[in-house]
């Protein structure tokens, strides 16, 4: 089986036939998705597919030229939906927190 390891099936790309492409993955041997959300819409997005597919994993987080639209009450609510917050920006596979490159501290709310 397959792990597709980063995946954008909540783009309006597959607005069209996603309800037709997802449930046919298995046949193609694709057994788990993470479907990976870079804004506040699509992690909404991304969060009901995780709960409309079990195959499918939520990779939520917000791209860092979005996070000015994270006020207190959206935060709330992904922390809400999703159990966990961390405060950080992952890019690229490097952390940064507070301007240190490569921290590997992470404040959990």
């Amino acid at each position: 089986m397959i792990f597709e390891s980063h995946a954008h099936y909540d783009d309006k790309a597959f607005d069209e036939d996603r309800d037709e492409l997802l449930p046919k993955l298995g046949e193609k041997g694709i057994g788990t998705v993470i479907n990976v959300s870079s804004d506040l819409p699509s992690v909404r997005r991304t969060l009901d597919l995780a709960e409309k597919y079990p195959f499918i994993y939520a990779a939520v987080g917000i791209h860092p030229s979005d996070t000015g639209e994270l006020d207190e009450e959206k935060r709330f609510w992904l922390w809400a939906r999703s159990g966990l917050i961390i405060t950080g920006i992952m890019w690229r596979g490097m952390c940064r927190k507070n301007g240190l490159r490569g921290s590997s501290h992470w404040r959990m709310r």
